[in-house]
């Protein structure tokens, strides 16, 4: 299984001390290759890697996911990694989704508010592909006691009466799914 997870011979007798944190991410998932699963949960696992071990894990996670014909529920903060390794995403605010589509769709055209302010923040590498940023107002709900209805209805620019009062419905919106209550005031804007 190390060798699976790209270790060398050498490292079969090493103590856990002795391995770096990029290493240590790759026993852990060796560890559970062992019991053969269909699929694996991966929760930040590059989280405390810089930039190029990152990338070199997330090849190594690629590369398992064929071999093993796994399916991965991969929860992360950063969108980067998310768009590398995500085929499905789904946006979460406060422990509650807010929206799911295909990660094309997430990221070319974010239909919740929610979604549409954590990507405006997110940083462009091309210079002329400038985008509006939304700045989210109000301070974050605390999420042991999340406000009644939407969670996000304090910071969201298109609250209304109804999400102070009511958690939104699922709604599925051009193949979008959100959970928002005003929908169409999303696939609106987008078309406009």
């Amino acid at each position: 299984m190390m060798d699976e997870v790209a270790l060398r011979p050498e490292h079969y007798d090493r103590y856990p001390h002795m391995f770096s944190g990029s290493q240590r991410q790759r026993i852990a998932v060796a560890r559970a290759l062992m019991l053969d699963p269909s699929i694996l949960v991966l929760d930040e696992p590059t989280s405390a890697l810089d930039v190029s071990i990152q990338a070199q894990v997330l090849n190594l996670l690629r590369d398992i996911q064929k071999r093993h014909n796994l399916a991965y529920l991969f929860i992360s903060h950063d969108l980067s990694v998310v768009r590398y390794i995500a085929d499905e995403v789904m946006v979460m605010y406060l422990g509650r989704p807010v929206e799911q589509d295909s990660r094309d769709a997430i990221f070319e055209s974010p239909q919740h508010p929610y979604t549409q302010a954590l990507l405006s923040a997110t940083p462009v590498a091309d210079p002329e592909g400038k985008r509006e940023r939304i700045v989210l107002t109000d301070e974050l709900p605390s999420p042991i006691a999340s406000p009644p209805g939407c969670t996000f209805h304090p910071r969201c620019p298109r609250a209304a009466d109804i999400c102070r009062q009511l958690v939104p419905p699922m709604h599925d919106t051009a193949g979008t799914t959100s959970w928002c209550h005003r929908p169409w005031e999303m696939k609106d804007e987008t078309a406009a």
